[in-house]
């Protein structure tokens, strides 16, 4: 049981990964890209090369010829995608085919039409329709999880309650509270599940493999930092698209000194870093400069914020220079996700990961300094 728990995570990492590899396409001279506070792209329009959109609220009607990358709060598919498709937002519905992988990053997800490739998502509520399928597997860091599509390939993931109502060719390996058995389900391969809840099934279900459950106590203490992982990561990637929604302009300045000022940016970080809670130190223990230390120390705390979540902007626009050697140092919602998602990949990587993420935090806080002390460099 363990060695399968642990091929699911190797998978999911996997499936993570390919965040990071997104980005580049955003370069492709094919590429349309759009940006606003409602996009609407209707049934006659067709987008033949690669979309990338992100606003408050993204309808896709028409067809998108290669793959798609959107980020809104209200992201709705109702056309039909070529190849790979992913989207983050509060609300994502699926409406529409996809020709390859699907990935989703949400709230509250539905998915009403085929999908050819894989399926990823994390969310709190997610809906596979009846008159939906997936051609390979289904994995879902989710709360309440209805599988009413069929599915081509394995099942995977940790969930809050998952009820399944439709044919699964492969197997299912799960954590769960609760697992449900409808009356369509037909199940190819084996049910291995980890819950404290017995197994509640239809009458006419079918499991031809074998069914395998396990107690989740030994393994509360290892699975639950994975849900902290999706947790953190969430929180950071809307943290990042929440900054540059508001202060584009910002971060845009703070990515580019960051990225092309040499040293400066590592010296105004590293001495910012070192000399400021001492200045404030010594301002707090005086009688006069108590006031002016607390407001010192609060604005310090502010900035130091500010650069954690700079840093993936930073690594993200990097990340893609290195891909493409002629793309603009400009932060773009096709950037960030991957760089949330580099900066919690090397929080995991020992000693090399922690020190890299200190020297790109450095970078950013410098960057950060180099604006405040120099607003009209350009």
């Amino acid at each position: 049981m363990q060695n399968l728990l642990n091929m699911n995570y190797k998978k999911i990492l996997s499936l993570i990964a390919i965040f990071v590899f997104l980005s580049p396409l955003a370069a492709d001279a094919s590429s349309a890209v759009r940006t606003g506070d409602a996009i609407s792209i209707a049934n006659d329009q067709k987008i033949e090369g690669d979309f990338y959109a992100a606003a408050s609220e993204i309808s896709v009607s028409g067809e998108v010829a290669e793959d798609f990358l959107s980020v809104a709060a209200r992201n709705t598919l109702n056309g039909k995608v070529g190849k790979d498709a992913l989207m983050v937002g509060v609300y994502v519905d699926v409406h529409g085919p996809v020709g390859e992988d699907l990935r989703i990053i949400g709230d509250s997800v539905v998915i009403a039409e085929p999908i050819s490739g894989d399926v990823f998502v994390i969310a709190k509520s997610v809906k596979v329709l009846s008159s939906a399928s997936i051609g390979g597997d289904l994995v879902v860091y989710g709360g309440d999880v209805e599988v009413e599509g069929s599915v081509g390939g394995t099942i995977l993931g940790h969930y809050k309650n998952l009820r399944i109502d439709a044919p699964v060719a492969g197997d299912i390996d799960v954590t769960t509270r609760e697992l449900t058995l409808g009356e369509k389900a037909d199940i190819s391969g084996t049910l291995t599940y980890v819950s404290t809840a017995q197994l509640t099934r239809a009458q006419n279900t079918k499991v031809d493999g074998d069914i395998l459950r396990s107690d989740p106590v030994e393994l509360e203490a290892k699975t639950s930092p994975a849900k902290y992982l999706v947790i953190g990561l969430l929180v950071f990637i809307f943290s990042i698209l929440a900054w540059y929604l508001v202060a584009r302009s910002l971060l845009e300045h703070v990515v580019t000194r960051a990225l092309v000022r040499g040293m400066r940016p590592v010296l105004l970080g590293f001495v910012t870093f070192l000399a400021a809670p001492v200045v404030l130190g010594v301002l707090l223990v005086s009688v006069i400069g108590t006031i002016v230390g607390l407001v010192g120390f609060f604005a310090f705390m502010a900035l130091c914020l500010m650069a954690v979540i700079g840093t993936a902007a930073v690594l993200g626009t990097l990340a893609v220079r290195v891909v493409k050697k002629n793309y603009e140092l400009v932060p773009t919602p096709f950037t960030l996700v991957p760089g949330a998602v580099i900066v919690v990949a090397l929080i995991f990587i020992p000693i090399l990961g922690p020190l890299l993420l200190i020297i790109a935090f450095l970078v950013t806080l410098g960057a950060l300094v180099d604006v405040i002390l120099n607003p009209f460099h350009s």
